[in-house]
């Protein structure tokens, strides 16, 4: 498992965890990485405001990086406007 800790966004810190998984393909075992991530606010140290694992396999640790630093964002944003509304 690799773990990385994001940019800071809008106030959280996001940590993003990629874990490699071996498949069996029709060409042998192949490596696949899983993505979570969790969203902590910078301004009160506790435990994560959220933390979800994604349903996805990427072929490259760095496309799983990424995309769990984007969804991370999406969720901060989400949050931000339903508090705004």
């Amino acid at each position: 498992m690799s773990s990385q800790s994001c940019e800071a966004y809008r106030g959280y810190s996001i940590d993003v965890e990629v874990t490699a998984n071996n498949v069996v393909s029709l060409s042998g075992r192949e490596l696949r990485y899983s993505v979570s991530w969790s969203i902590i606010s910078l301004h009160v140290l506790s435990t994560p405001i959220a933390s979800l694992p994604e349903r996805l396999e990427f072929l490259s640790p760095d496309d799983a990086f990424s995309y769990g630093e984007r969804r991370a964002r999406t969720f901060i944003d989400g949050s931000l406007l339903s508090d705004v509304q």
